[in-house]
């Protein structure tokens, strides 16, 4: 499995010291909000870590130390010099260092799940939405996503900003997004997230499931 991590351009952290350092490298509990975060996925077996940031932020040598200290090896870390219109396209930077046959999870460092609480069994099907729930549920409350649930907008209950989006392939991945946004007539514009893609699986027959993690279960690092 390759793990991308898209990081988007962003104004200066609100309400904390040192405005010109990007918000995940500020420190909470003796921890940077970005190692807070990627311990999530320390029960995850990933060969490689893709993060994706903006050349502005000067992240490089930042990120490669706190993956040394999280015991994570094999990592890349791409630059953009651009403004990008959601998490979809910025992936899409990192296309040439995904493994094409490979499983791919997309993380987003806003909100994560309690330590160690992402595992490989949680994920599966053609793509699976693992997403933050902003009402109580028990647990994981986990069910097959239908086009009508992604048609109306009911996913909109969730911060499917802030969720693990998982695809069975880089390939299929990048298939889905050259499918759903080449051909746009809005196409300089539009918000290219990644929600839509899942639609777009759904209607050519793809199996996609999501699964709701208990707002208890979940760190909400932008309130940190």
């Amino acid at each position: 499995m390759t793990i991308a991590v898209p990081i988007i351009r962003q104004a200066a952290y609100q309400g904390k010291p040192n405005p010109d350092k990007p918000w995940y490298m500020h420190e909470t509990n003796g921890k940077t909000l970005f190692y807070t975060s990627m311990q999530s996925l320390s029960q995850m077996s990933a060969t490689k870590h893709v993060f994706i940031t903006p050349r502005d932020d000067d992240a490089a040598d930042f990120i490669e130390e706190q993956c040394a200290s999280l015991g994570i090896s094999d990592t890349r870390v791409v630059e953009y010099d651009f403004d990008v219109s959601g998490q979809a396209e910025c992936v899409m930077i990192a296309t040439p260092h995904l493994q094409a046959d490979k499983e791919l999870l997309i993380f987003s460092l806003e909100a994560a799940a309690e330590p160690g609480g992402i595992k490989p069994e949680l994920f599966y099907g053609d793509g699976h939405i693992l997403c933050v729930s902003q009402f109580g549920k028990d647990m994981l409350n986990s069910s097959r996503v239908d086009a009508e649930m992604l048609n109306q907008n009911r996913l909109s209950e969730y911060d499917t900003t802030s969720a693990y989006f998982y695809f069975k392939s880089a390939s299929l991945y990048e298939q889905l997004y050259y499918e759903n946004y080449s051909n746009t007539k809005d196409n300089a514009t539009m918000q290219r997230n990644i929600i839509p893609l899942y639609d777009r699986l759904l209607h050519s027959g793809g199996v996609v499931h999501h699964t709701t993690l208990q707002p208890g279960r979940v760190l909400a690092l932008a309130k940190l």
